[in-house]
């Protein structure tokens, strides 16, 4: 904001120009124009933007654009960026219709400011219409906008005709383009977008060195910020040896993303000894003391290692390092992540203590601790604390204080909260209703938990994986209990056929209910896990008994799965949420990471899918070696048993997928080398071969029900003419 001595000497000088304008205009009504002028710049002065563009749009109306000339452009478009007001500030500047390219320099900076892309890109337009060519830093603004709005490839189309235009980059530009790569890994989830954004980011360093512009510390660091959010300590490591040998000093943000690719590659040790390397310099640094320190509690976290955490904390306070609320909240998630939740309230008294806070997110932590710990006694005691300090609650803190109480089933008190939160003028999100329905499956609501899912898609919201886990898990929950069913279990005669009926349209109609909500979550873009994956296909299973219409021995699912698993399974492998099948080569399955539920269907999805190969193939198609990998039963055991010492639960969570698929192998009769015990199952392609032409082959992948018979008698058909027409024996 201007001081106001400068706005009046401002307003002087425009005043003595419009004198001189008035007579060359010859217009009589200079009073009238200066109390315009003067409205328009108090206007500009106290910040209203739109105020005083509304002005300069009546003055043009009324012929006196000689008015709007007089107006300072960088003072209303430096008011514009204070505000973030984009749009009056390119309304202004089409109002200039001007020809210096300062004016659309200045709208780029306020566009960058805003965060507008679309204003940027809009001024772009603008200034190529006037004919004027941009500078340097219009494109290296131009690139920042698209940078903050996560949009990498527009950033580099930017550069690309930035070259083309014969401009050449700077240190600026560089830094801002790789740094565009390192902003949009925050949202990419997915593993080979990320290399690929790391790898465009290390070739805009090589495009750097090849037109002669020197790194610096802040090409570096951006480089190691690349790295940091891929885990990419190795590359991070090299990165930094080059700047050791380059000599370019390194600072705090240098050994902050170091740290933080080691913790995200899971070698929260390596961290900690970066930390204690740099220990003795951290007082050099001008600003990131308090990130570092951070980072390395983040890692004694990782460890679980709370007293290692609170050593840090205490060697910072004798540092002199004032904490910020984040470093606090980081000490209360290790406290709760290694069992010592008593601490959390020692931590929320010494910021008090140490006078920085608690703040709004130090709340919402330590509420989502005991929400996590489905504590919501305490939970309502800290929100209490938090309205007593008069800190108004945001949609975070009530969601996870809704969820403390949806964890213990209590559904009318999660939905007092949400309907609080409303009142207070806060809008449920996606993670509101996945709580909603966390407590309809805690409290066994099972219908109110489909209305609740039906409310927010009538209302246009968009629901998360966690809703479509929470609903096909309570479809789950209901299927087993029909395939547990005493009804299911009883002797034949003993049992009502009507009542066996009703129990088979209710386990269709639920498995039709799950399987129709994994296709509402990828048709909106929503992927589920390969958790939901496992209970979508266990919704799928067959009884243990025969149901009326259902068989054991003649269904693509070898008598345990719907043929609708097996088709869900290639629509989740087609989006890439499961292993791909391809029988054209040999191929290895690692399925270390699979449910083994999930893994019962692959190997299920692949027989059947070499049996349509077999059976469509005019030319002979010959099966390939196939391998399975997974873990040892040993390493499995091990692993459990650790789990046990950790985490002091006597069924610990394991992954048995290599029991699972070897027993469904056997199950079939399929011809296999090795077993759970060894880590690994292979399939010869030969032996495939024999046993997908013997008798037990077509039984147990079902013949009959494939629908390729027809096709089938119609290829052997056509590969009996084609071997007659090779042997000279075919006659018309």
């Amino acid at each position: 904001m201007l001081l106001e001595s400068e706005a009046r000497e401002a307003m002087k000088r425009q005043i003595h120009r419009l004198d001189k304008r008035a007579v060359e205009h010859g217009k009589s009504t200079i009073e009238g124009d200066r109390t315009m002028l003067n409205r328009v710049n108090r206007y500009i002065y106290k910040g209203k933007v739109q105020t005083a563009l509304r002005e300069m749009e009546g003055m043009v109306e009324q012929g006196k654009m000689y008015l709007v000339e007089n107006i300072n452009h960088r003072r209303f478009l430096t008011a514009c960026s204070t505000k973030r007001a984009t749009e009056e500030a390119v309304r202004f500047v089409q109002l200039l219709d001007s020809k210096d390219p300062r004016v659309y320099n200045m709208l780029m900076s306020t566009c960058v400011r805003g965060k507008d892309v679309n204003g940027a890109f809009q001024a772009w337009d603008m200034m190529r219409t006037e004919g004027l060519k941009p500078g340097k830093i219009f494109y290296s603004n131009l690139i920042n906008a698209c940078a903050q709005a996560n949009q990498a490839n527009r950033a580099f189309e930017v550069f690309q005709n930035m070259l083309n235009d014969g401009v050449k980059p700077d240190q600026i530009t560089f830094c801002i383009l790789i740094n565009s790569c390192a902003r949009e890994l925050r949202k990419r989830k997915n593993r080979r977008q990320q290399l690929v954004l790391v790898e465009r980011a290390f070739h805009v360093l090589d495009d750097m060195k090849s037109m002669r512009v020197r790194p610096d510390a802040y090409i570096y660091n951006a480089l190691l910020a690349c790295c940091a959010r891929t885990g990419l300590k190795t590359r991070a490591l090299s990165i930094y040896q080059q700047m050791l040998e380059e000599g370019i000093p390194s600072n705090a943000a240098t050994y902050l993303a170091l740290i933080d690719a080691h913790i995200a590659a899971n070698d929260c040790e390596g961290a900690l000894e970066i930390f204690e390397n740099v220990q003795p310099r951290i007082l050099g640094f001008k600003s990131g003391k308090e990130q570092l320190y951070n980072s390395a509690i983040h890692a004694c976290q990782h460890l679980g290692d709370f007293d290692r955490a609170l050593g840090l904390y205490s060697k910072m306070k004798a540092d002199c390092i004032i904490p910020d609320p984040v470093l606090f909240a980081t000490l209360m998630k290790a406290a709760a992540e290694t069992g010592n939740i008593d601490k959390t309230a020692d931590i929320l008294s010494e910021m008090k203590i140490a006078e920085v806070g608690p703040s709004i997110s130090n709340y919402s932590t330590l509420i989502g601790i005991h929400a996590k710990n489905s504590d919501y006694e305490k939970a309502q005691e800290t929100y209490d604390e938090m309205i007593a300090q008069n800190i108004k609650p945001t949609v975070v803190v009530m969601n996870s204080l809704a969820h403390a109480y949806a964890k213990n089933g209590m559904v009318r008190e999660t939905f007092e909260i949400v309907e609080e939160m409303k009142s207070e003028g806060m809008s449920p999100n996606s993670i509101t209703c996945s709580v909603l329905l966390s407590s309809c499956y805690h409290g066994r609501e099972i219908e109110k938990a489909f209305e609740v899912y039906n409310e927010a898609r009538q209302q246009g919201m968009q629901v998360n994986e966690s809703c479509t886990h929470i609903l096909i898990l309570i479809a789950n929950r209901v299927l087993k209990s029909l395939r547990e069913s005493p009804i299911l279990h009883g002797t034949p005669g003993g049992t009502p056929s009507h009542r066996l009926q009703a129990i088979q349209s209710q386990r269709q109609a639920w498995a039709a209910r799950a399987v129709s909500l994994y296709h509402e979550a990828v048709h909106n873009g929503v992927h589920p896990s390969l958790e939901s994956l496992s209970l979508l296909f266990g919704c799928l299973r067959l009884p243990r008994h025969r149901m009326d219409g259902f068989s054991t021995s003649s269904t693509e699912g070898a008598g345990l799965f719907e043929s609708r698993a097996l088709s869900v399974y290639e629509d989740a492998s087609s989006r890439g949420m499961v292993p791909a099948i391809s029988v054209d080569a040999e191929q290895t399955f690692n399925l270390e990471k699979l449910p083994p539920v999930v893994g019962q269907v692959l190997t299920l999805c692949l027989i059947r899918r070499l049996y349509k190969e077999k059976g469509i193939s005019i030319g002979g198609f010959k099966c390939r070696n196939i391998v399975f990998e997974f873990p040892p039963v040993a390493e499995v055991k091990r692993l459990k048993k650790q789990k046990e010492m950790e985490e002091g639960n006597p069924e610990p969570h394991v992954n048995y997928v290599g029991a699972s698929v070897v027993s469904i192998l056997r199950r079939m009769s399929v011809p296999f080398e090795g077993s759970q015990h060894e880590g690994y199952v292979r399939m010869n392609g030969a032996a495939l071969d024999r046993w997908l032409k013997s008798s037990s082959g077509r039984e147990v992948v079902g013949q009959q029900d494939l629908s390729y018979n027809g096709l089938n008698d119609i290829y052997k058909s056509i590969h009996k003419q084609n071997e007659k027409i090779r042997t000279s024996s075919y006659h018309l």
